[in-house]
């Protein structure tokens, strides 16, 4: 989504600069299988190869050697010293960096990953979650919901035409009721999933 904000909010360069940054990623990602084909026994060609590193030195020659980097494809009269936070920052959406950084630790496994979202508190130190749950589920919904209306608003407003003003204000709207329903539903779930706790605390 932010990738998306960025070059649709700016001039065609920086579209074409991304797309050319892909050849970087090739480059790199050949420049490691050269280095451990053998040991994976994957084949390797140095005629592609070749041709990488000969795409590689011309978009270094066009672009700088700042190109090369992760962010490269950003120009550096739009962003200098260019990372994921910083680019945040820079189109104003960087106060949603607490949900990112919650669902990163999830997904990539740092320590406080353990904390699980699809357990109610209650469950936290007393269950393995070992497949998929229902509960724990609002934020990411409200998130994905916000990160696909910003593209709707981002596409809607470049065209300028009053039916898709409209339309976009009815995207709003329905995308508030939908975290509306997604922190309902899980506040259910919690008071069931409380309940259930009980009743078997009792049983024992």
């Amino acid at each position: 989504m932010v990738i998306f904000v960025v070059i649709a909010n700016n001039p065609d360069e920086f579209a074409k600069r991304y797309l050319e940054h892909q050849y970087v990623k090739k480059y790199k990602q050949s420049l490691l299988l050269k280095d451990y084909h053998k040991r994976l026994g994957e084949s390797f060609s140095n005629v592609n190869h070749t041709k990488l590193q000969t795409e590689y030195a011309r978009l270094m020659g066009l672009y700088g050697k700042d190109f090369a980097k992760d962010y490269g494809w950003i120009p550096n009269t739009y962003l200098t010293d260019c990372n994921f936070k910083a680019l945040v920052k820079k189109i104003n959406i960087d106060h949603y960096l607490p949900y990112y950084d919650e669902s990163h630790n999830q997904v990539h496994g740092g320590s406080k990953g353990f904390y699980r979202m699809g357990l109610t508190r209650q469950q936290q130190k007393k269950v393995i979650l070992a497949g998929p749950t229902d509960y724990g589920l609002a934020d990411p919904i409200q998130n994905t919901v916000y990160c696909l209306n910003v593209i709707n608003a981002t596409y809607l407003k470049s065209k300028d035409d009053l039916l898709d003003m409209i339309s976009l204000q009815m995207i709003y709207e329905f995308t508030r009721d939908i975290g509306k329903e997604a922190v309902k539903i899980q506040k259910e779930l919690g008071h069931i999933i409380s309940e259930d706790i009980k009743n078997n605390k009792s049983e024992k």
